[in-house]
Parts: structure tokens; C-alpha cells; sequence
């Protein structure tokens, strides 16, 4: 896995690249965490390799700038909506202009050299057609025994439960600008594996973390609690699963 300090260095880095737009600061700060125990798990991934390691980023966002600056003789694709805040791939690196909604046609499926790792990261939130397909597609796209890295919010967490409780939907209101209309469905750890197992992907590892940081009193306290907090109460879901065909 990547050394702590340039992990920080290169998040660091980023962050003062993107210092003039408040937005992106902002979603720096907050799923630094996350992005940390991300670029561990693609470190153990690319160690476990033989020479260049193929990476497609799916819907992707500062982890492909990172994982570019981290291990700079791998290829970091992209594929989903182009966002014009991220740095251009470099020299033999692609983007796959691709709308994820339209995975229910098999046809229309991306071709590709098959991957040895894919990652996608606060993707299947934002999906509003079935999940199950796009991961077919994404299984389409691994050779035999390659890994893909899904984390997205739990829709179980602590804080969901709360905000019910208290007569109040959890959920942000879907909105007008399809390629940023939020999150249309969250999902529990057991429906991430049911899902992973209908794309015919083995699933080998799935953790919940308080990985998200809001900067709120209530929040530093819940981070802090960490493993105190019951696994299916906690914010994120991390899971790793592996390519059987």
C-alpha cells in the first residue's frame, strides 16, 4: 500500500490544486477518510500485480488524479461523465465517455482490454436504473480474478435511523441536473452483496466505517467511537469483490 506520507502529500497537493473552488474543497475535506482507506486497498491490489497494472475508474473523480500520482507506471482509465474539474489522462490512458443509465442495453456496452482493477467509488448511489446491470457490465470488463473496490453510503447508518425516527427523510431531494441529481437510492452492506453475486462477482471482503467528516461536533464523535459503533450503524460501505469468470 502507499506510504501515509505520500498519500499525504499527493492528497495535500490536490487539495491546494483545487484551492479557488470552495465545492471541491469542501468534498476533499470531507471524504479524505475515505479516499485513504480507498488508495490502501488499490496499493495491496497493484502490489500483488506483475508489471503495469490496468485501472478503470467508473464515474470518476480526484481518486483517478491520486491513483495517477501514486503509481505512475500503472493505467488509470476513466469511464462515465467527463468532469472537466479532473486533469486529462495522460499518454496512453483513455476516458470512456459512457452514460451508466443505459447499462440495461447490452449493446451499448463499453469494449475494452480487460482490467486488472476497477473502482467504483460513491458511484452506485447516484444510479437510477438497476445496479445489478451496470455490475454486470463492469464484470464484463475485469479479466479472470480481477478486483473491483465499490464504496458508497449505508443506507442503515446511525444518522438515517435518527433523522426517521424523528418523523424526517434522510434522503436529500433528487435534482434537476441528471449528471449531478444526487442520490436516487442508498443501499445496506447485505443488498451491496446480493447485487455483487447477481453480477457474478465474488465477494472478499465488505467493511463499514465513519468515514465520512461533516466538521460537526456530533460528527468528530462518531469518527472518534469508530469500532464502539455496531458495523451495520456505521456511515460507509467498502466492499472488495473479485471477477469468477
Amino acid at each position: 500500500m502507499p506510504a501515509a506520507r505520500s498519500r499525504d502529500s499527493v492528497f495535500h497537493d490536490l487539495a491546494h490544486r483545487v484551492g479557488a473552488d470552495p465545492e471541491s474543497c469542501s468534498y476533499l475535506r470531507a471524504h479524505r477518510l475515505r479516499y485513504y482507506i480507498l488508495l490502501d486497498l488499490v496499493g495491496a491490489i497493484v502490489a500483488q500485480g506483475r508489471g503495469k497494472t490496468r485501472i478503470l475508474d467508473v464515474g470518476p473523480s480526484y481518486e483517478s488524479e491520486m491513483m495517477r500520482r501514486l503509481w505512475p507506471d500503472g493505467q488509470i482509465d476513466s469511464l462515465g461523465f467527463e468532469d472537466p474539474r479532473l486533469m486529462s489522462p495522460r499518454a496512453g490512458e483513455r476516458h470512456i465517455e459512457f452514460d451508466l443509465a443505459t447499462t440495461v442495453d447490452e449493446t451499448d456496452w463499453p469494449e475494452a482490454e480487460p482490467y486488472d482493477l476497477i473502482v467504483l467509488a460513491e458511484v452506485i448511489e447516484h444510479l437510477y436504473t438497476s445496479p445489478a446491470q451496470t455490475l454486470r457490465m463492469i464484470a464484463s470488463l475485469l479479466r479472470p480474478g480481477g478486483k473491483v473496490i465499490i464504496q458508497t453510503p449505508n443506507a442503515a447508518a446511525m444518522s438515517r435511523r435518527f433523522w426517521l425516527l424523528m418523523g424526517r427523510n434522510p434522503f436529500e431531494p433528487i435534482r434537476d441536473d441528471l449528471h449531478q441529481a444526487g442520490h436516487f437510492r442508498e443501499y445496506t452492506a447485505a443488498e451491496l452483496r446480493r447485487l455483487c453475486e447477481q453480477a457474478h462477482l465474488r465477494v472478499l471482503r465488505v467493511e463499514l466505517q465513519n468515514y465520512f467528516l461533516t466538521g460537526s461536533r456530533k460528527n468528530r464523535l462518531l469518527v472518534k467511537l469508530g469500532p464502539a459503533i455496531p458495523p451495520t450503524l456505521r456511515q460507509g460501505i467498502t466492499l472488495v469483490a473479485e471477477s469468477v469468470s
